[in-house]
């Protein structure tokens, strides 16, 4: 009968683990200001939670920062608040790290057909009237495929 027992439990093992659920975080997806990947931007975010597997009730979410997950990073990453994200890494980004080609790329204005005798200051407030035209998911979406590409 031992055997036999055993037997049972290797086959359907798989039906008994209780495993962690991804669920996504309650706010509605209108939030003004959702949860985000810090290192994507992606509002496809997921945190865990122990979920009891025969009522689906959920028992305790795991509020560990490290231990989240981005789909479109596809890799457990840190969240944070869209407000957190604009204010601490995308303006930063804007203002301080793009040269002027990268500005006349994204813009589409060129820096020559402005008045050099300022300094081309008047080409440095049109990028930012055109940047403070866009929504924040504009600017995180800019953000994103500018710098997909660095590492």
């Amino acid at each position: 009968m031992n055997r036999t027992l055993k037997k049972l439990r290797n086959r359907y093992r798989r039906f008994f683990r209780l495993q962690p659920a991804m669920i996504q975080p309650a706010i509605p997806d209108n939030s003004p200001n959702p949860w985000r990947c810090e290192e994507c931007g992606s509002r496809h975010v997921y945190y865990q939670a122990w979920v009891d597997g025969n009522t689906n009730q959920i028992y305790s979410i795991d509020d560990n920062r490290e231990d989240m997950w981005c789909d479109d990073c596809q890799d457990h990453t840190c969240q944070v608040r869209e407000s957190e994200l604009m204010e601490e890494i995308i303006n930063p980004w804007w203002e301080n790290k793009l040269v002027i080609a990268d500005r006349e790329k994204m813009t589409g204005l060129t820096q020559k057909d402005f008045n050099p005798q300022e300094d081309y200051r008047a080409f440095r407030e049109a990028c930012n009237r055109w940047w403070n035209t866009k929504a924040n998911e504009e600017k995180i979406e800019v953000w994103r495929l500018a710098t997909q590409f660095e590492s």
